[in-house]
């Protein structure tokens, strides 16, 4: 079943409601336990906060950004993704998105990095629908699929 993940506060959504943007967020999704995050960094130069909560949660899977650099590693048993960023481009970086692809629990013991593809979206984001002052929802992006990248 696809499962967009909600929403995280980032460092530049100053006065975003946190109630609706919780800083992590821990999801069961087929048996596994994942880590949701904004800043992490990848092993082994993890920031203190993340390993603080991967201590307290103990995450099979842990997805993170800040860096808009997508990348992924295995870690002490736990699996690190860093989608990228769908939004605008930064940093001349490419645009990306990450798909993990999570066999039930019960039908295996260890996640592996080929369970993660990487998609390469177009270059310029395409417009952004602005979002209500009123009810401060998160902007939305539409983005148009360019290629897709299996992570080997």
């Amino acid at each position: 079943m696809p499962l967009v993940a909600p929403p995280r506060v980032g460092n530049v959504d100053d006065g975003a409601p946190t109630d609706l943007f919780p800083q992590s967020r821990v999801l069961v999704l087929s048996g596994w336990k994942v880590l949701l995050l904004h800043i992490c960094g990848m092993p082994p130069k993890t920031t203190t906060a993340c390993q603080e909560l991967i201590t307290m949660h103990s995450p099979d899977v842990v997805v993170f950004g800040h860096s808009h650099k997508h990348g992924i590693c295995q870690h002490n048993g736990v699996l690190y993704i860093n989608p990228g960023s769908a939004g605008p481009a930064r940093f001349k970086l490419p645009r990306t998105v990450a798909i993990l692809h999570l066999p039930h629990k019960a039908d295996t013991t260890v996640l592996s990095c080929d369970l993660v593809s990487f998609i390469t979206l177009e270059s310029k984001a395409p417009s952004r629908i602005a979002a209500s002052k009123s009810n401060k929802r998160a902007a939305v992006y539409r983005c148009n699929l360019v290629q897709k990248k299996t992570r080997q």
